[in-house]
């Protein structure tokens, strides 16, 4: 008896190149299968013959529309040529250059001090990697920043969102990602604020545990305010967090409910309702500022009443990174990374696109800015915490 032996054709060979398909949770099979012939592909020369359908379909252990599917996908970013009657073609002419990826980013205010610092963070990442980024500022549109995505969709390897406190209470909003998220054919994040139901990374600042931490460092001084004025946006998502840590910090330590004021600020760009009358008496007034929106609004406050900082208040709140450039009196502030948040949200989103595993919230901290003016006026640890990297 003979054995008769068959030679592998190159095309059966490449086979190997793109192992077995592992399917993540929320994503679908023509999306995996994709995932892994694009990771394939990279690694080969331009010309070379992919698999046949039909050795694809045994080995993915998928349908042949699953395939067809996925070599669309391959065609349309014209990383494959399909020739009928002959095969289906690797289509990169210097396979041995880092392919160039491009992210787009959306932001609801490129020129909102937030949003500008974590653009910059982003595109310094990037481009470290040789990486490009296409930006989109919705404008706080939700409808205009969704139609961005769609157009951005077939040119993209990913995309990283910020939303707006709006947004999130849009219901179509909500939807639209929902869908984007179980569909899984695009890698997205969030940034800074959550979209509830959608099952998607998300990288922002560790908010409850920031004001936790300002309520104790407070509490400790308490001897040295007459009372305190919280102003904050109670009814947001970040607004909440805030409130609920700052709440959870004073109650740990006893502080009486009487000794605070909670002043809900609707919109940050409306004029704060606050007296002269608020902050008169006896003893200093410490005002929490929860939002860095809030701070231009505060600091003319007290330049039309000629309320002195901090001879007659002390003024503690969230700042931007870049606060330095506007505020020039002694603040408490506990300081937004944008830039590192920027940096980490690059980092993510490359990982989603390469297919390895991350984390599905991830938390920055806060940095404390402690001047030496007001150390009279608080107890500290000897060494405040710097920014670190909380992982959940």
């Amino acid at each position: 008896m003979y054995r008769i032996s068959y030679m592998k054709t190159k095309a059966q060979t490449n086979l190997a190149r793109f192992g077995r398909l592992a399917v993540r949770r929320g994503e679908s099979k023509h999306s995996a299968v994709f995932r892994v012939l694009e990771s394939g592909i990279r690694r080969m020369r331009h010309g070379e013959r992919l698999p046949v359908v039909r050795d694809l379909m045994g080995s993915f252990k998928v349908s042949q529309s699953t395939i067809d599917h996925a070599i669309a996908r391959l065609e349309a970013r014209q990383l494959v040529t399909r020739r009928w009657g002959s095969g289906i073609y690797v289509n990169r002419k210097e396979p041995c250059k880092t392919a160039h990826r491009i992210i787009g980013v959306v932001v609801p205010d490129i020129t909102d001090p937030f949003c500008a610092l974590l653009v910059k963070g982003i595109e310094k990442e990037l481009a470290a990697k040789n990486h490009h980024l296409i930006l989109c500022n919705g404008q706080e549109q939700f409808r205009r920043e969704l139609d961005s995505i769609n157009i951005m969709e077939n040119k993209i390897d990913g995309v990283i969102i910020h939303p707006t406190t709006s947004n999130v209470h849009n219901p179509a909003y909500v939807r639209y990602f929902a869908k984007l998220s179980q569909r899984g054919e695009m890698p997205f994040l969030l940034v800074d604020i959550m979209v509830p139901g959608v099952n998607a990374p998300y990288i922002g600042f560790d908010n409850f545990n920031a004001f936790f931490q300002m309520a104790n460092v407070i509490a400790d001084s308490m001897s040295n305010f007459r009372q305190i004025l919280y102003l904050g946006a109670l009814d947001n998502i970040i607004g909440s967090e805030r409130i609920s840590g700052f709440k959870a910090g004073l109650k740990e330590r006893n502080v009486p409910d009487e000794m605070f004021k909670i002043i809900n600020i609707r919109a940050p760009g409306l004029d704060i309702p606050l007296s002269r009358n608020d902050i008169g008496g006896k003893g200093r007034t410490l005002i929490v500022s929860a939002s860095p929106l809030i701070m231009p609004k505060l600091l003319s406050f007290c330049a039309m009443h000629k309320v002195r900082i901090p001879e007659d208040i002390i003024v503690a709140g969230v700042l931007e990174e870049n606060f330095r450039d506007y505020i020039h009196i002694p603040i408490l502030g506990w300081v937004k990374p944008s830039l590192k948040l920027g940096k980490f949200s690059a980092q993510l989103i490359q990982a989603l696109i390469a297919g390895n595993p991350v984390k599905q919230i991830t938390k920055l901290a806060l940095e404390m800015h402690f001047p030496q003016v007001l150390r009279r006026f608080f107890s500290f640890p000897s060494s405040p915490n710097d920014c670190h990297l909380a992982q959940i």
